[in-house]
């Protein structure tokens, strides 16, 4: 439906002409009285604001579009716009988590002025709506804890980087909240339980829930960590991650130059919406592994992977590799851990603490993509346009996933070359 208005584009900021406004499925369609029409795709609007009758959007150029004098149809056309960018954008900025559970209105604090958001839980994961600005989310794999306090009747939320998210205003459903999103907590925490009873029949029954809890939800762990809880447990993990003979050579060659205690494994079990969602989302190895490009590709019901940090003549390199062990074929990633400068400064323990945290890093940018590896190695003039262009917004907002772009190294098919793949990757490290 088409509505009249009256438009000022900033810059230039030079004058207001009546236009019709149009908003589509996709985009807001704007047609002046003088001048081209304009298409604004609502993902590409980075700052939508209510200013008194007067609709503000800021793209993510900084032009800024000002509607005014639409009369009745303000409320309708400020919902229409807001409602198809958010879900617009929940989909591209890769928050569509699995299964929504429940929604709260309230207010994220810690800014200059508490900011009007909308909580989404889903079972996986946290997305917050803010009123202006872009939504994010927190897997709740890496939720440290929830804390609320009877005082302020204020939610902290401490993510396992250190990040603290304060929610509040939610009014009488604030303890229903927090104990909510605990629930969600412990139902993943039994979900890993079950992956690893099944997977490791033989553990011990006292080691099995301090593995679980290292281990929640795709957390990949250490060596130096599972053998802490139990010294047995690591080759037992070793046998079920790897398990096939195509993988136990290259795996082999890789923990061989890997540090003593400083590989990680996970394990995610894939609930029923995920494998909907990574169904057909990769072309992960139209040439490694053998199948036609955008091949829709079967996903296990458990995902496990590997990292092993690489090593040369006992020396730690800033590199490591990475390897999602649970699909039908296979390619090896190889990524800088850290800042150069920053990797060459450490060493002993302080360096061994720093590769944990970037596998931590690394580990959580890839369980938030929900493993799709497109929007890593795809060069970027490829995104501007055809299937990769459903990235570009992601490229453009998340600094995760441009994080790990540019520590992104290279990929090594499994062929015949993979050993001289691997060593040219070692001599660019």
């Amino acid at each position: 439906m088409s509505y009249t208005a009256q438009l000022t584009i900033t810059p230039p900021g030079d004058g207001t002409t009546s236009c019709s406004v149009d908003v589509g499925e996709d985009a807001l369609s704007m047609v002046p009285d003088a001048g081209p029409p304009v298409r604004l795709p609502f993902v590409d609007i980075d700052d939508l604001h209510d200013d008194d009758y007067t609709l503000r959007l800021t793209d993510y150029t900084g032009t800024r579009y000002d509607l005014t004098m639409l009369g009745k149809a303000y409320g309708q056309v400020l919902a229409d716009v807001g409602n198809r960018r958010n879900q617009l954008l929940q989909h591209d900025l890769l928050l569509t988590g699995v299964n929504i559970q429940a929604t709260y209105p309230g207010k994220h604090l810690g800014g200059r002025e508490p900011a009007p958001v909308e909580i989404r839980l889903f079972e996986d994961l946290l997305v917050v709506v803010p009123e202006r600005g872009t939504m994010w989310g927190l897997p709740y794999s890496f939720i440290e804890d929830v804390r609320f306090d009877p005082g302020l009747y204020q939610i902290h939320v401490r993510a396992d980087d250190g990040q603290e998210y304060v929610f509040g205003m939610l009014g009488k459903r604030s303890e229903e909240f927090s104990g909510e999103l605990r629930r969600l907590q412990d139902a993943l925490a039994v979900r890993t339980g079950q992956t690893l009873g099944r997977l490791l029949p033989s553990v011990a029954p006292q080691s099995l829930p301090r593995l679980a809890g290292e281990m929640r939800d795709g957390r990949a762990v250490q060596q130096r960590t599972v053998e802490s809880i139990d010294p047995t447990l690591w080759t037992l993990l070793e046998n079920v991650v790897i398990g096939t003979g195509d993988l136990e050579q290259s795996y082999g060659t890789l923990s061989s130059l890997c540090p003593a205690g400083w590989a990680a494994f996970g394990i995610k079990a894939v609930l029923t919406q995920d494998a909907a969602e990574s169904h057909g989302q990769d072309d992960e190895g139209s040439p490694d592994r053998g199948q036609e490009e955008g091949e829709e590709q079967e996903r296990d019901p458990t995902i496990m992977w590997f990292f092993t940090p690489l090593s040369r003549d006992g020396r730690p390199l800033n590199l490591v590799a990475q390897e999602i062990t649970s699909e039908k074929g296979h390619a090896t990633y190889l990524y800088r851990l850290m800042e150069r400068a920053r990797f060459d400064s450490l060493s002993g323990d302080a360096l061994a603490d720093a590769v944990t945290g970037g596998i931590r890093r690394l580990n959580r940018a890839l369980l938030t993509l929900n493993f799709r590896r497109e929007p890593i190695y795809v060069p970027e003039d490829q995104m501007r346009s055809g299937r990769f262009a459903r990235y570009r917004v992601a490229l453009r907002k998340l600094d995760y996933l441009r994080w790990t772009r540019e520590a992104f190294l290279t990929r090594l098919i499994h062929n015949d070359t993979w050993d001289q793949q691997l060593q040219a990757a070692l001599a660019r490290a």
